[in-house]
Parts: C-alpha cells; structure tokens; sequence
C-alpha cells in the first residue's frame, strides 16, 4: 500500500510582518535616497575612506528593514563596536559594526602591514577608532543631507548591556557590507521612525524661492506617509496675558468673531478650516449640520 505523502500546515508566524509606517517610508526612502538601495558599492563613501585609511574599504548598501530598538541593542551584546549618537537637541541613533573589521582598520589607521588582534586596545588606539567614527558620521551626514547637529555621545567595544536604559521604539536598520584586504564584515545604521521622518522632511531646495508647483508635486510622495491634523475654526477672541492667567474652570468666554451660530436647527454659518499650526491661510467652508453630525463644505481658499 502506497503511504499517502505528508504534507505540512504552512507556518505562517514566522513570516515578519511589515507594517504600512514601514512601508510607506521605505518608498519615501527610495525616492529621497536612490543610493541606498543601489547594487554597485557606495562610490563617494569608499573615497571619504581612502582618505584617512590609505587603503581601499568597500562600502555595498544591504538594503533596509524595520526593527525594534531592543531587538537590534540584544542583537548587538558582545559582538561589535557601538555607537551612540545624538542629533538635534533630543533625539539618538545608533550604529553597529562586526568586531572582526576592528583589527583591519586599526592596522589601517596605525600603518601595519599585517592585522594584529587586540583584547583591548589602548587608550591611543581608542583615540584613533573614535576619530575614524567621528569621520564616518561627518560623510553620513552629508550623504543623507541632514542639517540638524550630529554628535559621537558614546561608543564602546564588545560592551553587554549598551543603551539598554532607552524606551523601546520603532525604527529602520541599515546594512552595509564592508570590506577591506579580505576581510568583510557588516555594519548596521539603526534610525527610529521620527528621525526618518524628519530627515524626510528637509530638503535644501525649499530654502529656495520662488518655489514652483512641479518642484512641490515632486516633493509631495516623499512626505506622503505624514499625518497632520485638520481643524475647524468657528470663531476667535483677543485676550490680554494678564486675562489668560485669570482664566478658571467654569468661565464663559464670548467670541468677538464668528461666522458661526448656533440656532433651533443645529449649528450653521461659515468655518475656517485649518491645517496643523497654520494660522495665517485656511479654506472657507460652509457647516452643515445634520441633528447628529455636522460636516464641511468647501467654498474657498482664505489667506494673504
């Protein structure tokens, strides 16, 4: 009698999962920096490297992928060379780097001819990687075209326990291949979702103006997965400082402008809907109230 063949439940939970965030910032990474998900080797980042190691070191973008930060700070104990770094005024990114391209590149830095393995460099030698780190992170910043300061705040060699007093958080990794006289070796760029964001959003050709509509429209996919919120405005009043201290719960307070009213068929009139802080530039609508919700209808623009 012929056994019947056995076929297995497809094991659908080891599957990860990508969330919409992940994905619409992955297609704004795309559009905003083609390079990093090019096959070739990164060109303009293997002659930064030339410059201070004398010796070629190949740089080939992996692609990206999204990660909790614990997940990549477990994947990280004991294994590498870590870094820690602020930009702006509060917010951090971190990187990763095999331990295996460390000797490399000290005898690089130092002139060896042969790689000599180290259980713990000296202080000279930190010196010289921390100087390497603070090269890189200069050549990144400019690659990604970011404004905002970048600062080496910490960084450690095979350390347990890195960062692990930071929340955990949403981000995307980096991967890069590194390779240098035979050795290769990765390295990661940890970057939460809020940094992606904002590195999303600067752009040196809004500086610029006139600004023309197609150099928007181009702009606009990059920026598509941002949310903000839209607000009607019904009416506005004129207090001084010292009549906002003396607000208390329980006061009432009369507009000195409204373009709307409330009457025996529910509110009506007119409203000024506004788009996140924007105040000066609104469109006007008119409100149309049903008894047990009220929508907008758009009439015009209003602003200067």
């Amino acid at each position: 009698m012929t056994k019947k063949p056995l076929v297995k439940p497809l094991d659908l939970s080891k599957i990860p999962k990508l969330s919409r965030e992940y994905l619409e910032l992955e297609r704004a990474l795309r559009l905003r920096y083609p390079w990093l998900f090019a096959d070739g080797p990164l060109e303009h980042l293997q002659k930064s490297f030339y410059q201070i190691l004398g010796k070629p070191l190949s740089v080939k973008s992996q692609g990206v992928k999204e990660r909790s930060l614990h997940s990549f700070l477990q994947e990280s104990a004991g294994q590498s060379l870590m870094a820690q770094v602020r930009r702006g005024e509060n917010e951090f990114f971190w990187i990763r780097i095999d331990r295996s391209l460390v000797p490399p590149l000290l005898s690089s830095i130092l002139g060896e001819t042969v790689p000599v393995v180290r259980e713990k460099p000296s202080d000279l030698e930190k010196g010289l990687l921390e100087f390497w780190l603070l090269k890189s992170l200069h050549w990144a910043k400019e690659s990604l075209k970011d404004k905002l300061n970048w600062e080496l705040q910490h960084w450690g060699l095979y350390e347990e326990g890195f960062a692990r007093d930071q929340k955990d958080a949403s981000g995307c990794v980096f991967s890069f291949l590194l390779g240098m006289e035979g050795q290769a070796a990765y390295a990661w760029i940890y970057l939460p979702h809020p940094i992606l964001e904002g590195l999303l959003l600067t752009d040196s050709s809004w500086d610029e103006e006139p600004q023309d509509l197609s150099s928007l429209e181009a702009t606009l996919p990059r920026v598509a997965h941002l949310k903000t919120s839209v607000w009607p405005e019904i009416g506005r009043v004129s207090l001084s400082p010292e009549e906002q201290q003396a607000l208390e719960v329980g006061d009432v307070i009369l507009f000195d402008h409204s373009d709307a009213q409330l009457t025996a068929h529910g509110l009506t009139g007119k409203a000024l809907l506004r788009v996140g802080e924007n105040l000066s530039e609104g469109l006007l609508t008119e409100v149309l109230d049903s008894g047990t919700t009220f929508s907008l209808k758009i009439l015009a623009y209003d602003g200067e």
